[in-house]
């Protein structure tokens, strides 16, 4: 039998682990921009969004080529050792992609509310509106206004 150098074993742990250290990078510089910029997503909430909705498909695609393209594979007639990590790692990958597109999806429904959750329901408590319906002209011009972006107000 061929030893696991002569069988390419080497070379592919080598690879998936330089793939792992990437991703693994990939999620530290993020978690320390996260860091640094939670307050400018919290006042500006269409960054955030952007952010995490960029780094999750990054993310989802490294855990899948972990998986399959970077998966470390002994050759027949080849006597390779056990790799633990082969599953651990990219299952972990893919969680944290899940994650970013779900921290993502709270950014973007904030961003559609509006500033700190407020959702302009004007209509409902203007005494001009009876019913959704105004009584005049001028409750009727303030009921479509348009509420104000939330990066005007910040």
């Amino acid at each position: 039998m061929a030893s696991p150098d002569d069988c390419l074993w080497g070379s592919q742990v080598a690879t998936f682990n330089a793939v792992s250290y990437f991703s693994l990078g990939l999620t530290a510089c993020s978690a320390v921009a996260k860091l640094f910029l939670k307050a400018h997503f919290q006042a500006k909430p269409n960054h955030g969004w952007k952010y995490f909705w960029c780094l999750s498909p990054i993310k989802l695609l490294l855990g899948i080529l972990l998986f399959t393209v970077f998966r470390p594979t002994c050759s027949s007639g080849c006597k390779c050792p056990l790799y633990p990590r082969i599953n651990v790692y990219p299952t972990i990958v893919m969680m944290v992609g899940i994650l970013w597109a779900l921290r993502g999806k709270k950014y973007y429904d904030l961003d559609r509310q509006g500033v700190e959750g407020h959702v302009d329901d004007t209509a409902d408590t203007d005494p001009q509106v009876i019913d959704g319906h105004a009584n005049d002209t001028t409750a009727v011009a303030a009921v479509a206004e348009p509420k104000a972006n939330l990066s005007e107000i910040i």
